[in-house]
């Protein structure tokens, strides 16, 4: 000992000195009655040792700061022990393995390795085989059972750590990694270093109240879209695979909106009512074909209005009232199948009957763009036959189209009772009253029992269908298209609102989801087939839902990668190789095993290799480190 100031000695217990006995002796004394007659024999033979301590010194300035024997106190004991453990000497345990420091190991490794040879005791060969046997299998855990990166000295033991190597990098690199030291890298700390290009995935940009209601009202939309591409492709309610027949909605007027008789708002050009022929071949609606004035606007106002043959002098000639007519023309309408008030009457025919009436049915034009010279059109041909028209010379769109399918089917489209749907009478029980064709009283035929009629009124044997949409689908209907409409004005408010630099991607998603929405719930509405409304309905939700979320999730995709934008971490990204995993029992396990532990990742894809840009980038980060 060093002369010092004076002390108090502290006495210590040393602990695993050599009993009288010799090592064979005590080997056999463990083997023939267990541990805890060793402790009892070596407690005995146990003598005090005084120690010089160095209180709160440290360092070079302590006294006993170059021997060789560590001092430490265990638990709340006063008196330090004096730690010591020889492979040689004393029974290894895995616990006591695994709290050796890594070069206290790899020593006793080596002493017990050079030892063994000189045994010849085969008990004592036999536990000195099960220490090294024990320190092995610590050494082995400790470099990741045997396979990757060796464990470096000086690793923490209470930090658990996993070792993964660095394949491809530049040996510049290799070269500036500091040695002896452990460098924790975070995205933190690489941000600066490496630039704006290289910074951690972007975090999810928050959703604005636009975005929210964009989402929302999109998805909410689809199972009208489901339910209207099945109107549109499908019709109502078919008579057979092949059928002929005619569809009709009421006239719109404010004062029957509270009444549930017309909707909120028009949803036809012609909104004094109207009626169209249509064509079914194998299920599906081919032709939609109706009669209505070239113009619409002059037909409301009566402008240019051309008198009915013997109208009185003075009396003003008016299209809607009957006295007067104005240019027509025959329209391709199959707008008129998405109106909610629609009802229909089809006429189950062969195939070939059905594609002849098809292909006799004139091309049609567009509402806005007709330029007439289908004939003369008016309102009420009873009235204007009544002032000296001929027959059929000015129909309006009832009288033109019931006549044109009963000429194909080969009979007449009566009522329950006989009476032709275009001469019922203006009041019930009255005689029928030849081409009154008033567009009110054919469409509420359309919602009772019809039936077909030969010439002279007998029942003809052929299939006839009716049919319409119930409250709940109108309802549904006019609900999908305000969502519809809500979704669209949102859409471009998310759009406009975005965060600065954000337009672009917002508006890829939004217009993708959007669009993927749309396409799959009409995909839906098509594959659901004729008359299918409730399925067209649900899986036009159930699908447009799927549509929206895919499309708008590829989208972002395909615009982060197009533009090299850091995404927001989702389902589909995996966590990078992890260098480090503190708080872990065991380290050196696979990587399934410890996902989950929230271990810090850089954020690299890990299916792709280190690019140039990547190595540049680290040789900055690293140099960085070694100032």
């Amino acid at each position: 000992m060093r002369a010092q100031a004076p002390r108090t000695p502290e006495t210590v217990a040393a602990p695993h000195r050599r009993p009288a006995a010799g090592v064979p002796g005590l080997l056999g004394l463990q083997r023939r009655a267990g541990n805890a007659a060793v402790t009892a024999l070596v407690r005995a033979e146990t003598r005090p040792a005084a120690v010089q301590r160095c209180g709160a010194m440290s360092g070079p300035d302590c006294p006993c700061h170059d021997e060789e024997t560590p001092v430490q106190r265990t638990g709340e004991t006063a008196a330090p022990v004096v730690q010591r453990v020889d492979v040689t000497l004393t029974g290894i345990t895995p616990d006591v393995a695994r709290r050796m420091p890594d070069e206290e190991l790899t020593a006793q490794l080596d002493r017990g390795n050079r030892h063994l040879p000189t045994v010849r005791d085969e008990a004592e060969r036999t536990a000195l085989r099960a220490n090294l046997r024990i320190l092995t299998e610590e050494q082995t855990r400790r470099r990741g059972g045997g396979a990757g990166v060796p464990r470096p000295p000086g690793l923490p033991l209470d930090g658990s750590y996993s070792l993964s190597a660095l394949p491809a990098v530049p040996a510049e690199v290799a070269d500036l990694v500091p040695e002896g030291r452990l460098v924790t890298i975070t995205p933190e700390m690489l941000a600066p270093a490496l630039g704006p290009q290289s910074a951690p995935p972007a975090a999810p940009v928050a959703s604005s109240p636009a975005s929210t209601v964009s989402r929302a009202s999109t998805v909410a939309a689809t199972p009208y879209i489901g339910l209207e591409a099945n109107n549109l492709m499908y019709g109502l309610a078919p008579a057979g695979e092949h059928s002929i027949g005619v569809v009709s909605f009421p006239r719109w007027t404010p004062s029957r909106i509270p009444s549930g008789l017309s909707g909120p708002i028009p949803e036809h050009p012609v909104m004094w009512g109207h009626t169209a022929e249509i064509v079914r071949v194998n299920g599906r609606i081919v032709a939609v074909r109706s009669y209505a004035p070239a113009s619409l606007l002059n037909a409301g106002l009566d402008i240019g209005t051309a008198p009915a043959p013997n109208l009185p002098a003075g009396v003003r000639p008016s299209v809607r009232a009957g006295t007067g007519s104005t240019p027509a023309a025959i329209y391709n309408d199959r707008l008129i199948l998405l109106n909610t008030k629609l009802r229909s009457v089809e006429v189950a025919v062969t195939r070939e009957m059905a594609e002849a009436a098809a292909a006799g049915l004139p091309p049609g034009e567009m509402y806005g763009l007709a330029r007439g010279g289908a004939g003369q059109y008016t309102a009420q041909p009873s009235v204007f036959y009544g002032q000296g028209g001929a027959p059929g010379s000015c129909p309006n769109c009832v009288d033109w189209a019931v006549p044109n399918v009963e000429g194909q089917v080969g009979g007449r489209v009566a009522t329950g009772g006989g009476v032709p749907i275009t001469d019922i009478p203006p009041r019930a029980g009255g005689a029928p009253v030849p081409h009154a064709a008033n567009q009110g009283r054919v469409h509420g035929a359309l919602g009772g029992e019809l039936q077909v009629v030969d010439a002279q009124g007998r029942p003809m044997n052929v299939r006839v269908a009716t049919g319409g949409l119930s409250p709940g689908m109108q309802v549904l209907k006019w609900g999908g298209r305000i969502m519809l409409v809500v979704g669209v004005v949102s859409t471009g408010v998310e759009i406009y609102t975005a965060p600065p630099g954000e337009q672009g991607r917002t508006a890829a998603g939004a217009l993708s989801g959007f669009a993927g929405g749309f396409a799959a719930g009409a995909a839906a509405g098509l594959i659901c087939g004729p008359g299918a409304l409730v399925c067209s309905v649900v899986a036009g939700g159930v699908l447009g839902t799927l549509g929206y979320l895919a499309a708008r999730h590829a989208a972002e995709y395909a615009y982060d990668t197009a533009t090299g934008r850091p995404r927001p971490p989702g389902a589909l990204d995996q966590p990078a190789p992890q260098t480090t995993c503190p708080g872990v029992a065991n380290c050196h396990l696979p990587n399934d095993a410890r996902r989950g532990s929230g271990m810090p990742t850089i954020g690299l894809p890990a299916d792709r290799e280190l690019s140039e840009a990547d190595r540049r980038r680290l040789l900055e980060y690293l140099r960085s480190v070694q100032r």
